[in-house]
C-alpha cells in the first residue's frame, strides 16, 4: 500500500519502507531491504510524554518555543507585558542628539541606555535631558512618578555640588534603598522606589553607566519580564596583562581576546586607556574582565573571570 509522509498508518500495518528502497514493477513492489516493526512510523506521543511541560513559566518566548506550542495546538499563551522603562540624562552640559553648541558635550548615555533597555526586552520611552537644577529635577520626578515600571537616569548621582538627583528624588517622595556600590567603575549607583516603582540612578561617565546597567538594569528588566537572569555567563580567561590595583572593589575592565588555547580558553588583554569617561576601549573589546574585590594585582598567567559580549564587535 502506497502511503505519503504525514499520513495516518492503517491499523493492520506496522512498518513503512522508504520509496528509495522500493521498485515499482506494476502489480508488484520489490522491497530492497527487510523492514523491522515500527520503522519510519512515529507513534502517537513518542515525541513528548503525557503531562510533560512544554514551556515552563519564566521562559522568554523565542521562535523555537512558538514552534513547539504551535505543534501542540496552542495559538496563544499568557505572558508578561513588556515593562515600560523611562530613560533620561541629567546635566546642563549635555547637548540633545544631533545638536551643536560651544563648550558642551553630546549625550552618549541616553541613546546607549535606551538601546540596552530595548535589547533587554523593555518598552522604552526617551525622557530627554534634565538640567542640573534641584527644583527642576524634583518637579521632573514628581511629573513622571508612577508612569513607568522602571526609571533609569545617568549623571548627578555622586556628591558633587551640582549632583542633585538623590536629593531631588527624595524631595519628590522617592525612597533610596541603596546608594554607592563597591564597584569600579560605577561606585555612585542609586537604587530606589518612587510611587512603588523602581528607580536606577547611574553615574554620568559613559563606561560607568554601561557597567551599572549590565550589573543592575538588565537584571531589573528581566525580573519585570518574569525572568530571573544573571548578569551574564562568566567564563574563564588567562590574563595577558599586568594590573596594579587596590583591593576592596569589584573592578570591571573592557578586554579583548588576543589568543586561544587548545582547550578553548582565551587569553585577554586590556586597553591602556581605561578611563570611565570614554567608550572607545569598550567598543574595541570582546567582553568584560571581572577582577574580584578581594584580589590585589593581576599578573600575566592569572586566571580571571571574563564575560563575553553576545554579538561580534
Amino acid at each position: 500500500m502506497r502511503i505519503y509522509t504525514g499520513a495516518p498508518v492503517p491499523g493492520a500495518f506496522d512498518a513503512v519502507v522508504m520509496m528509495e528502497h522500493c521498485r515499482d514493477d506494476g502489480d508488484v513492489v520489490v522491497v530492497g531491504i527487510r523492514p523491522v516493526p515500527g520503522e519510519n512510523i512515529r507513534a502517537k506521543g513518542s515525541d513528548i510524554a503525557r503531562d510533560a511541560v512544554l514551556v515552563a513559566a519564566g521562559i522568554r518566548i523565542e521562535p523555537r518555543h512558538i514552534g513547539l506550542l504551535a505543534a501542540n495546538g496552542y495559538t496563544s499563551v499568557n505572558v508578561f507585558k513588556r515593562p515600560r522603562v523611562g530613560v533620561f540624562s541629567t546635566g546642563s552640559e549635555l547637548l540633545p542628539n544631533g545638536a551643536t553648541g560651544a563648550a558642551r558635550i553630546h549625550d552618549a548615555n541616553r541613546p546607549m541606555l535606551i538601546a540596552l533597555a530595548n535589547r533587554a526586552g523593555a518598552d522604552v520611552v526617551d525622557l530627554g535631558i534634565v538640567d542640573d537644577d534641584l527644583a527642576e529635577t524634583a518637579r521632573f520626578f514628581r511629573g513622571i512618578a508612577g508612569r513607568f515600571d522602571l526609571l533609569i537616569s545617568s549623571g548627578a548621582a555622586s556628591i558633587g555640588a551640582r549632583d542633585f538627583v538623590g536629593q531631588a528624588f527624595v524631595e519628590a517622595g522617592g525612597t533610596v534603598h541603596a546608594w554607592k556600590v563597591a564597584l569600579k567603575p560605577g561606585k555612585p549607583i542609586l537604587l530606589g522606589t518612587l510611587d512603588d516603582r523602581a528607580y536606577l540612578g547611574l553615574p554620568g561617565n559613559p563606561l560607568s553607566a554601561f557597567v551599572g546597567f549590565q550589573l543592575f538594569g538588565r537584571r531589573q528588566i528581566s525580573r519585570l519580564c518574569g525572568v530571573d537572569e544573571p548578569h551574564g555567563a562568566c567564563g574563564r580567561a588567562v590574563a595577558g596583562f599586568s594590573l596594579a590595583r587596590e583591593s576592596g572593589r569589584l573592578e570591571i575592565i573592557p578586554a579583548r581576546v588576543v589568543s586561544w588555547s587548545k582547550e578553548g580558553v582565551p587569553t585577554i588583554d586590556i586597553a591602556e586607556n581605561r578611563s570611565s569617561g570614554t567608550l572607545h576601549a569598550l567598543c574595541q573589546a570582546d567582553g568584560l574582565a571581572m577582577i574580584p574585590a578581594e584580589q590585589g594585582s593581576v599578573r600575566p598567567g592569572d586566571v580571571v573571570e571574563f564575560v563575553r559580549f553576545c554579538s561580534p564587535r
